[in-house]
């Protein structure tokens, strides 16, 4: 089963990809590995699964908690 959405950029075909993405939090660099993400074949924009996007954002609050 192929998941994919529409790219709210260019309309194109969003498929699910896997990438890298590196974040800055207060001047300190976090690279993350293997996130799930859809990822338009056209112009290569992307929005992170939900699962993902709860995710980062757990991270995130840990950083600013600490």
């Amino acid at each position: 089963m192929v998941n994919y959405r529409i790219c709210d950029k260019c309309g194109g075909e969003m498929l699910s990809a896997t990438i890298e993405k590196e974040f800055c939090y207060n001047g300190e660099s976090i690279i993350l590995k293997d996130l799930n993400v859809y990822k338009c074949e056209e112009c290569e924009n992307y929005i992170y699964t939900s699962e993902e996007a709860e995710m980062i954002e757990r991270l995130m609050q840990t950083k600013r908690d600490k």
